[in-house]
């Protein structure tokens, strides 16, 4: 499993390509943007160059979730086992998926603080 053992969200991916996804989850979430970015190739991208050599993954589409005051929490990717361009609508709906998971955030930090805030 990858995700925060704590969260719903996490994904499953089978042990043989773990370390792959992982390194190439780490290269995605160290590119310093604040706006999606796509890769064609994996392996022809000096982001994504040399974190993947056995996983089905040729292709991505990376957008970064934000919280409410513009704070990076991670980054949401979609993966292809080809390589292909990423669309301007289908970085359109990742962007709203991403700003949906920002908006969850934030809702589950305001209904933590509002139930175990020690004010009374």
């Amino acid at each position: 499993m990858l995700g925060d053992p704590r969260e719903e969200a996490s994904a499953f991916v089978p042990e043989a390509h773990r370390g792959e996804l992982i390194a190439l989850a780490t290269k995605a979430l160290l590119v310093d943007r604040n706006d999606g970015w796509a890769v064609a190739d994996v392996h022809d991208d000096p982001r994504t160059a040399g974190a993947v050599r056995l996983a089905p993954i040729r292709s991505m589409a990376v957008q970064p979730i934000l919280d409410g005051a513009g704070g990076r929490l991670g980054v949401i990717a979609v993966c292809d086992a080809l390589p292909r361009r990423f669309d301007g609508e289908e970085a359109a709906t990742l962007a709203d998926l991403a700003q949906l998971v920002g908006h969850e955030v934030d809702l589950r930090r305001a209904v933590r603080r509002a139930l175990f805030s020690r004010e009374t």
